[in-house]
């Protein structure tokens, strides 16, 4: 009986052998049933207090194995409401231009807890909305620059700016540095213009990271309720012969994600050894992110 149960078993044992040491057993193509695409609307808007132009980008959805392009799509109706009544929904593409624009009746206000809508339709693919409710601002003790004041990893001078922030506890908080370089130009009318520009800001500060469209993004995980100094560097000469600014935003949850993955992606765009990085949405509806933040700015130089 043993031996019967022992024969059984061998012979069970090499079918399965013969199965899997077959030509595909080795492949390393593995096929994936791509599923059936369907469009719905995709938005990209970052409203920040103190803007007087409502920008947001508005298409559709496309499959991965779609040839087509993204092209303007005519008749997209866009509506921004500030705590359920219509800000505006003037809003126009000009041609050439990615952005639908709209000028707005009067700055995006600073003040805490309003909420923020944007709601798109897009002509035979659908609707989608986000909302954010406007953070405060943050609150900043001390904003010090020192050229040649800090040493990047190589050893070499750089400029050093320190932020020191107050964290309210027992909440969740998201932050955000950015550093505003400009100068002013006189043209041939005589009149005076106002030209700026997001320099590169790094960090040696394990706490920080790099978010897009900001410098560099944190939480307050690791000093919930209380004072931290962020210490930024960078290269170059600070303001050179116009000025500096330094801002701190204070952030949405859906910025400071939005911020931090669409960074990841970009690092690990094209690189064969880093992980998928899925970038942070927060559209009903559609896909895309609406961020809000409000800031303080300080001039350094």
């Amino acid at each position: 009986m043993k031996a019967q149960t022992l024969f059984i078993w061998l012979g069970f044992l090499s079918l399965l052998a013969q199965q899997a040491c077959t030509d595909e057993s080795f492949s390393q193509i593995v096929k994936i049933e791509i599923p059936e695409h369907k469009s719905l609307p995709t938005l990209g808007m970052d409203l920040r207090n103190g803007d007087t132009l409502a920008q947001i980008i508005v298409n559709k959805s496309l499959g991965i194995l779609d040839q087509n392009e993204f092209a303007p799509i005519d008749n997209i109706k866009i509506q921004l409401l500030r705590n359920g009544a219509l800000l505006t929904d003037n809003f126009l593409l000009a041609p050439g231009d990615q952005f639908f624009k709209a000028q707005l009746p009067a700055p995006i206000e600073h003040t805490p807890g309003v909420t923020y809508r944007v709601q798109v339709e897009v002509p035979g693919v659908g609707t989608a909305f986000a909302e954010q409710i406007m953070p405060a601002k943050p609150m900043v003790s001390s904003v010090v620059f020192s050229p040649d004041g800090g040493v990047s990893p190589d050893g070499e001078r750089v400029d050093e700016i320190k932020v020191t922030i107050q964290d309210v506890g027992g909440e969740k908080n998201y932050y955000a540095l950015d550093l505003i370089e400009g100068w002013f130009e006189i043209d041939q009318n005589g009149d005076t213009l106002f030209q700026t520009y997001s320099s590169y800001l790094e960090t040696n500060d394990p706490v920080l990271s790099p978010g897009t469209p900001y410098a560099l993004v944190f939480s307050d995980e690791a000093f919930d309720g209380g004072s931290y100094t962020a210490r930024t560097f960078k290269y170059g000469n600070t303001g050179g012969d116009g000025f500096a600014l330094v801002r701190v935003y204070q952030l949405t949850r859906d910025a400071f994600l939005y911020a931090r993955s669409l960074s990841q992606y970009w690092n690990s765009n094209g690189n064969p050894f880093a992980e998928p990085v899925t970038v942070h949405g927060n559209v009903v509806g559609g896909y895309g992110a609406f961020i809000l933040s409000n800031y303080l700015e300080f001039r350094i130089q």
